[in-house]
């Protein structure tokens, strides 16, 4: 049997990755330490939604040779599976916009919970409480 099905699955958002990167955050130890002790067998998964957030602010920071650097790692790395947010996505994630109405989060937000419900991720590595808003747990 294929124990990594029974693997903690997590889904990455922006905030953890500008975290982990930005080694001035006030979150960066906490952030660097949860993602160095993380097991071998946790299943990371995130968006091109999430990508195109953590570029453009790390571009803002950071410069674009850094930007291009953690791009360029993330896609290349076996650590991440990267989802497409595609068409049916986008429309699921109008219905979250629409339901969570009472909330201030983004068109990004709904489809990464869009997409935790589709990959049955609890938890979200996050630094900022939109996932909680709505029933998701985060970590670190």
């Amino acid at each position: 049997m294929d124990m990594s099905l029974f693997a903690k699955r997590y889904f990455v958002d922006s905030s953890f990755f500008i975290t982990l990167a930005d080694k001035s955050d006030l979150n960066h130890p906490k952030a660097f330490d949860f993602f160095q002790t993380l097991p071998q067998s946790a299943r990371l998964f995130t968006t091109n939604f999430i990508l195109d957030e953590t570029i453009t602010r790390i571009r803002t920071l950071a410069g674009v040779e850094m930007a291009y650097q953690i791009a360029q790692d993330l896609l290349n790395s076996k650590k991440y599976r990267m989802i497409t947010v595609d068409e049916q996505i986008c429309l699921k994630a109008l219905e979250k916009l629409r339901k969570y109405s009472d909330k201030i989060l983004s068109f990004t937000d709904c489809t990464s919970f869009v997409v935790m419900e589709q990959m049955k991720i609890r938890t979200a590595l996050a630094f900022d409480d939109d996932f909680v808003k709505v029933g998701f747990q985060v970590a670190p």
